[in-house]
């Protein structure tokens, strides 16, 4: 609530007029820290500057009166509220003019005669149609290969290799140049041929350089073509009455699974010995320490009479050569079929 002026009776002729007397007047007409008194005027009041009304203190009330302002003399005058300040009904509008008459429409042009069409072409003949789609027939990774015949006996391996297919070849009478892109193999290395100008072939490589190789062909004359398979495998060396050796070639991922050794003749001794490659790769086991040694089992028939050799026994070293594999307890007067499985 507003405050009221107080000390009236204390400002009169004869009496000490202390400061907080007026100081309430400063206070309520002060432009900075202002505060609110109410003030009552009675008679003419004039402003030379701007009025400033705190729009939060005034009061909403509909009111018969309304104030109005002479822009000449500057008073304030007292005027009758004409139904709640809305805006006033709109005069009638006036007549509308007599259209003027429209012009005449020119005349349309005439049209163009349309251009002759053109004549169709003749129809592209038909292409012919492709030949249906088939599964290919994909060789069988694992190959069984004679290794060698010498001393009237017999070497038959059983492995599995990378399949190398879909290659370049060209025969030129027996000699079968194959490309095969970083093939990886070396002169004297073997593989199984699988297709191409041979379907199952065992043989030696020659003539190699990076991507290409030759072979001798159990076919002959010209002919190329793109259908050359080939599984790299394992040979045989050292072959003697008594001992033989299993070597793997450079790369392809040859595994050996089985060896059968016909001796066709009498055995050196009463022990056959067979070595085999170190290598985990491209072999049939790493065979280069005691524990890493990949022994095989080992059986043996006798030829003569079919029957199997019971005192036979395969014997593992266990201090050096771990890769080479005897075999003991044979006769040397019989013929044996010797089987090892990896």
């Amino acid at each position: 609530m507003a405050k009221e002026f107080e000390y009236k009776n204390d400002i009169e002729q004869g009496k000490i007029v202390q400061s907080w007397h007026v100081s309430q007047s400063v206070d309520a007409f002060s432009a900075t820290n202002q505060q609110a008194y109410d003030i009552s005027i009675s008679g003419s009041f004039k402003a030379t500057s701007s009025i400033y009304i705190e729009p939060s203190v005034l009061l909403e009330q509909e009111q018969n009166y309304i104030l109005s302002y002479d822009n000449t003399t500057g008073q304030v005058f007292k005027a009758p509220n004409s139904g709640g300040g809305g805006a006033g009904t709109s005069g009638t509008s006036g007549t509308s003019g007599i259209d003027g008459t429209s012009g005449t429409s020119g005349e349309n042009g005439t049209s163009g005669t349309s251009g002759i069409d053109g004549t169709s072409g003749t129809s592209g003949e038909s292409g012919t149609s492709g030949t249906s789609g088939v599964i290919p027939n994909i060789p069988n990774p694992a190959v069984r290969y004679i290794t060698s015949t010498l001393n009237s006996g017999e070497i038959e391996v059983l492995s599995t290799g990378n399949l190398y297919s879909g290659l370049t070849w060209q025969r030129i009478g027996t000699t079968v140049t194959v490309t095969s892109i970083g093939h990886g193999l070396n002169a004297g290395d073997y593989v199984v041929i699988r297709g191409g100008a041979d379907n199952y072939l065992y043989v030696p490589i020659s003539n190699v350089t990076i991507d290409t190789f030759d072979y001798v062909s159990a076919t002959s004359g010209n002919l190329n073509g793109t259908n050359g398979a080939y599984i790299p495998a394992v040979k045989s060396t050292n072959v003697g009455t008594a001992s033989s050796t299993i070597e793997s070639p450079n790369t392809g991922n040859v595994q050996v699974n089985s060896i059968r050794i016909y001796t066709g003749g009498t055995i050196g001794g009463n022990e056959y010995s067979l070595t085999m490659p170190q290598s985990l790769e491209n072999g049939a086991g790493a065979n280069s320490t005691k524990a890493s040694s990949n022994i095989p089992v080992c059986q043996a028939y006798r030829m003569d009479t079919g029957q199997m050799e019971p005192s036979v026994y395969i014997v593992a070293n266990t201090s050096n050569n771990f890769n080479v594999f005897p075999v003991g307890g044979l006769n040397q007067l019989r013929i044996y079929s010797i089987k090892f499985i990896f």
